[in-house]
């Protein structure tokens, strides 16, 4: 049976179901530590724990970390004395006979250190709280709650249990001896443990609605923070209320009668782009984690289902009504916006789930017109942190939300995807014919075209984030002020003296120590773009649609980028004999209808700005209007600095003004264009032969009449 035939959610299952059995954690021990802390700071939830468990959450994570320690403290010292028993063997003696006594030491340390006595490998309840600075009824509590009982359960049915992805340590990491000491599996559960086991606890108590609100509370605000970092300076609403159709009827009425309100969570609304979030702070049961299907679907339709119809539903008003009726506040004008993305933040590692997008929508999880990136915040948070121009997050945001991308690529972690496409781009080849539908005045699409389309093959991606672990716990230790090696190991529960744990991620001990170890560690970055300088300019400048048009000039290949770079310097090398500029045109066409024009001029010394600013719009618009594209920018290089000195964005979509008819008849025939550029992938060079054309182009008209055919 191949995997088409495999019902998806089973896919899903499997997938959720072999990372419980694989991979503890897909997410760094500190961000997870943070978050476990944040969301049981409330005073009230911290007193009722205490009194209903003898401890809080930060006791328990501190008496299960401190476990491990102790442990790990015990298991290097009976490797000691194993390595100087052996050393102590080999001096002895001759080489070839070294003393009996030396050697039977040797061998019973050699025992020891392998196949230890049970009080070598556990430890006391006593010696925890010395260690933890607690009163040992507490510790007692801590080890009884999270102490692991099977039952009846003969080794294999535990076995099979585990195989099957329902792990009794998941949430019951202690195993007790008979003497009353105790021995902690392994530290990666402790986490996990303490949220899952108080968060049921909770369920039952006075004091959950205050817990729901905390968690949803802590979703939202970090969400926020995580987007403000890669949307500098944008608009924004968090959590309003606005109006949506009711019936069929007031869908076809005006807006202002709309009477069903609801609830959105994040608007990021960058000049023409729109960010719709939604944040879903439901946990993820242990059953659907075990790949039980019907819980899984309750669960994920509760995650990602409702998160995407939420944001269809806003996006939707956004397409049809150009804007929305804000609940106590005025209409929402954003009839400028051109590009929408919807994301779905779950507080919860989905792990398997979120990056098999395809397999959602086939399972009915997700709406194949209303597809949201899904991610959880602690991937989200990172990412943000590792984005070094927005441009790079919303081109990020196009590649991701690209239907065929899960199709086309596999990975078991968000961070590999987006650490590939970093490296390569995360490309899908367009269909050359679908292209051809929307642009049917391109020619017959190659025989390059069609082999780069129908050879792409699936690809797994194995492990990038090896150099993303580097770097991360480079600045872990910077934080915490403890060696790298260390903070690799135990950061979790690490915190900086006299700090305050909360304040995020990216808090260090001082200036000096983050800047030698970042140094030391380099951070993981996309591939450094030719057209780096332009990009940097329209971030400072903050011309309308900046970060959309750079995140366009990066979508296309390394060499049609370096031929961009070069294009406008070519251009001011030759400046026109009449006293008028010169300019290039370059097309991007997709096969969704999104194109853009992007074109570079320059200008003359002593030109009337005003009117080149008019005749380069009415050009921009004209010629967008005869490609069918849907935005286009002009990029002025003034002739005298030979730097950008303005740039110019269109988004107009309607019927061209009559008072342009003029302008279009003196455009080239848009049917005569020898090739038009298709947003490519890193590795391509579509766009250099182009841009050459046009260039080429313009030197031979040089000196024409006014009346001259435009490109």
């Amino acid at each position: 049976m191949t995997t088409a035939e495999v019902d998806p959610l089973t896919l899903i299952a499997a997938r959720m179901r072999g990372n419980e059995v694989w991979v503890r954690n897909t997410s760094y021990p500190d961000m997870v530590a943070r978050t476990v802390r944040q969301l049981f700071s409330d005073s009230q939830v911290q007193a009722l724990l205490r009194a209903e468990l003898g401890f809080d959450a930060n006791e328990a994570i501190l008496v299960l970390d401190s476990c491990h320690d102790l442990q790990v403290e015990k298991l290097n010292l009976r490797m000691q004395r194993m390595v100087s028993s052996i050393d102590r063997a080999s001096a002895s003696g001759t080489p070839d006979a070294p003393k009996r006594t030396a050697l039977e030491e040797a061998r019973r340390q050699w025992a020891a250190a392998w196949d230890a006595e049970a009080h070598e490998v556990t430890v006391a309840a006593a010696d925890l709280a010395a260690h933890c600075d607690l009163p040992e009824g507490t510790v007692t509590s801590v080890l009884n709650h999270f102490r692991l009982d099977v039952g009846q359960w003969s080794p294999r049915q535990v076995i099979d249990e585990f195989v099957s992805g329902n792990n009794p340590l998941r949430t019951n990491p202690v195993i007790h001896h008979s003497d009353g000491r105790v021995m902690l599996v392994h530290n990666a559960h402790n986490l996990v443990a303490v949220r899952e086991s108080l968060e049921q606890h909770l369920k039952g108590t006075a004091r959950w609605e205050i817990y729901q609100k905390m968690r949803g509370n802590l979703l939202e605000s970090r969400t926020q923070d995580a987007m403000q970092r890669v949307f500098p300076g944008a608009e924004s609403w968090h959590g309003f209320e606005y109006y949506v159709p009711a019936t069929a009827e007031e869908s076809h009425a005006d807006p202002s009668s709309y009477t069903k309100r609801v609830e959105g969570d994040h608007l990021i609304v960058q000049d023409d782009v729109a960010v719709i979030v939604e944040d879903k702070a439901v946990a993820v049961s242990p059953l659907a984690r075990a790949g039980d299907t019907r819980r899984l679907r309750g669960d994920l339709t509760g995650i990602l289902k409702r998160a995407s119809e939420q944001a269809g539903r806003l996006e939707e008003r956004i397409e049809q009504d150009g804007g929305m009726r804000l609940h106590k506040g005025d209409w929402l004008d954003l009839s400028h916006v051109r590009e929408i993305h919807t994301i779905a933040v779950s507080l919860d590692d989905l792990a398997a789930a979120s990056t098999t997008t395809a397999d959602l929508v086939n399972a009915g999880l997700l709406d194949s017109n209303h597809i949201p990136w899904t991610v959880s915040l602690h991937d989200l948070e990172l990412i943000t942190e590792l984005i070094e121009a927005p441009a790079e997050f919303l081109l990020y945001l196009r590649r991701r939300r690209h239907p065929d991308v899960t199709t086309m690529f596999t990975a078991a972690d968000e961070l590999d995807l987006f650490l590939y496409f970093f490296e390569a781009g995360l490309y899908v080849e367009p269909n050359p014919h679908k292209i051809r539908e929307i642009y049917n005045f391109l020619p017959p699409p190659t025989a390059a075209e069609k082999r780069r389309f129908q050879e792409q093959v699936p690809v797994f991606l194995t492990s990038r984030t090896d150099p993303l672990d580097a770097w991360h716990y480079s600045r872990l230790a910077a934080r915490t002020g403890t060696p790298h090696e260390v903070a690799s190991r135990v950061g979790a529960h690490q915190q900086v003296p006299g700090k305050d744990e909360d304040a995020g991620p990216t808090k260090s001990v001082s200036g000096e120590v983050t800047e030698k170890i970042q140094t030391a560690t380099p951070k993981p970055r996309m591939t450094l773009s030719p057209l780096q300088s332009l990009i940097e300019a329209l971030h400072a400048r903050h011309d309308f649609a900046w970060q959309s048009i750079g995140a366009t000039l990066l979508s296309s290949a390394s060499s049609a980028q370096a031929a961009m770079a070069r294009l406008p310097f070519q251009l001011l090398a030759e400046p026109r004999d009449d006293g008028r500029g010169r300019s290039a045109a370059i097309p991007f066409a997709s096969s969704e209808g999104d194109g853009w024009l992007l074109v570079w001029m320059t200008r003359p010394v002593g030109q009337d700005s005003d009117n080149f600013e008019r005749e380069s719009r009415d050009y921009l618009r004209a010629k967008k209007y005869q490609m069918r594209l849907t935005r286009g920018a002009v990029f002025v290089y003034d002739e005298g600095s030979r730097q950008v000195d303005d740039v110019y964005y269109d988004g107009y979509v309607g019927e061209l003004e009559p008072r342009l008819h003029h302008e279009l008849s003196r455009l080239r025939p848009v049917d005569s264009l020898e090739k038009m550029s298709v947003l490519a992938a890193k590795r391509r060079s579509s766009n250099a032969s182009a841009s050459q054309h046009n260039h080429t182009r313009a030197k031979k008209r040089r000196g024409k009449s006014k009346t001259r055919k435009r490109r």
